[in-house]
């Protein structure tokens, strides 16, 4: 029976444990925003480089741990957290490249994105190009135009 089953190419399923692995991601990274969430919502340039981003590294298969907002005053317990399930830090905004190292110090590959640090101990830098359109709509109020709202529309 063995000789029939290796002669016809026959393989043993693979185990539903090998599957979960083999689904999950194999790099992890974090996003420090300069923004925080009310800051990005008002402001759709750095909004799109985060959607961009989260969208991309989904596509490639990356998973997020977690955004840090602001100033990297974190909680001991939230940074050794991040240092030790991400293996990246993405930066948007802009942030002194020296207190990243500082604050993550455990954590060898960090991005710029948008922002060039003076200081740069090593660390890369991708400047983005968002373009985006200025989308006015007129508001009609008993047949006349009463205002313009002007909008942005970025891709």
């Amino acid at each position: 029976m063995l000789e029939t089953a290796e002669r016809l190419g026959y393989q043993k399923p693979q185990r539903r444990s090998d599957e979960r692995e083999a689904r999950r991601p194999r790099h992890t990274y974090a996003l420090l925003m300069v923004l925080s969430a009310v800051e990005e919502s008002a402001d759709t340039y750095f909004m799109a480089i985060r959607e961009g981003i989260e969208s991309e590294a989904a596509r490639l298969g990356l998973a997020a741990v977690g955004i840090c907002r602001g100033e990297l005053d974190l909680a001991a317990a939230e940074r050794a957290r991040i240092e030790a399930e991400a293996d990246g830090l993405i930066a948007i905004g802009s942030f002194d490249a020296l207190s990243v190292r500082a604050a993550f110090p455990e954590t060898p590959h960090v991005v710029f994105v948008d922002f060039v640090p003076e200081v740069n101990p090593g660390y890369d830098v991708v400047h983005m190009r968002v373009i985006c359109k200025r989308i006015n709509k007129r508001s009609e109020r008993n047949g006349t135009t009463a205002r313009v709202h002007t909008s942005y529309e970025c891709m």
